[in-house]
């Protein structure tokens, strides 16, 4: 868990910037290019898909629910193709 105000914000973007590349509403370039400087992600270097679960739990506790659904969704997409 976040030990500061800044860990809370990095943890915050890096979620809400996840959900916006996940969900295809931004491309990791044009993301980038909104940003000018670089942006946060979270990142699970052995389980990819974990991140998937992450987002979800992160958005779960804000009960942003429609957004968890929708990354479910998702997810589950992906696990088929496997």
């Amino acid at each position: 868990m976040p030990k500061t105000i800044e860990d809370t914000q990095i943890l915050e973007e890096s979620m809400k910037n996840a959900y916006l590349i996940l969900t295809g509403k931004y491309t990791f370039e044009e993301l980038f290019s909104r940003k000018n400087k670089g942006f946060w992600l979270p990142s699970k270097e052995e389980y990819p898909i974990d991140v998937v679960d992450d987002v979800i739990s992160f958005y779960e506790r804000e009960e942003e629910y429609e957004k968890c659904q929708e990354l479910l969704k998702l997810k589950k997409k992906w696990q088929k193709k496997d």
